[in-house]
């Protein structure tokens, strides 16, 4: 099989679970999500970040079957979609529709756009994950009907420093400079280094991000990296990174490694990164 080759079923996989979103039939979308799930999903609706983990297929059920008591997704348009061998990164807006009767909306049900970046780890299976970051709330997105310009190339070159001066941090393995960079209000969801085959490392605010960063450096330290794929808005940075450095092994040494990173670095109001979202190959000896 060539490496196009895999490109395109990962790509049919993300294609197919899109298709039945819009079927808005629970069990069609399931049916399309891998047996072993890692939902990361940052919503923040009521002004603040609010963080949703689902990593087993019926925790990612009841997400589906939440969202879907007041929401319908009528269709979605690709904007931008980068698709690799592990992932498929898409930003798209979507037509989400008000369904009637609902506590929060009017009776009758109207169409809203929703501008999304999300990033989709693959699996055998199906999606593994649906990892998204939406520039506006649902609330402030129904109430408004504003068109989102995007800047001049040059009004993005502070955020690349931005993004570059993350990466350093990053390598340093040093959790309170990569928290450094964050706003105060601000989230984790990643792939854990330390556990790669178990739950997500997660975090909420500065001190549980450092701490869980911290605690991924007790055994992974980056030393250098390589941006494969890149998409600067601003809103949100995208990045695919390869890194290599050394990981700890079992009998204490520690040796050459390799990994590759996809990652949503959502940008708050006053031009901070707001989370980091993503996902991760496992680490392997290089």
């Amino acid at each position: 099989m060539t490496i196009a080759h895999v490109y395109e079923e990962n790509l049919a996989k993300v294609m197919a679970h899109l298709r039945a979103e819009f079927s808005n039939d629970v069990d069609q979308i399931m049916g399309t999500v891998a047996p072993d799930p890692r939902f990361f999903i940052v919503t923040r609706e009521y002004g603040k970040l609010e963080l949703e983990v689902a990593e087993t297929p019926a925790a990612v059920r009841d997400h589906y079957v939440n969202l879907r008591t007041s929401l319908d997704v009528v269709r979605s348009r690709q904007i931008r979609r980068i698709v690799s061998d592990w992932f498929v990164f898409q930003q798209s807006v979507a037509t989400m529709r008000t369904r009637a009767g609902c506590d929060d909306h009017p009776v009758e049900p109207h169409d809203f756009a929703v501008d999304t970046a999300v990033l989709f780890p693959i699996a055998a299976g199906g999606i593994l994950g649906e990892i998204p970051w939406n520039r506006t709330s649902f609330a402030d997105a129904m109430a408004t009907r504003s068109v989102h310009h995007e800047p001049p190339t040059e009004e993005l070159m502070e955020t690349v420093d931005q993004h570059e001066a993350f990466l350093a941090a990053w390598c340093t393995g040093n959790g309170q400079k990569v928290v450094d960079l964050l706003e105060e209000d601000c989230a984790l969801g990643i792939r854990s280094c330390t556990d790669a085959e178990g739950r997500m490392c997660v975090g909420e605010g500065k001190e549980e991000i450092r701490i869980a960063l911290d605690e991924q450096f007790l055994s992974w330290r980056p030393a250098t990296f390589t941006i494969l794929n890149l998409v600067v808005t601003d809103w949100y940075v995208f990045a695919n990174v390869r890194w290599i450095g050394e990981a700890l092994s079992d009998s204490g040494a520690w040796s050459p490694h390799e990994m590759s990173t996809a990652t949503i670095l959502p940008i708050s109001g006053a031009r901070r990164f707001q989370a980091i979202l993503g996902y991760g190959t496992s680490l392997a000896p290089v």
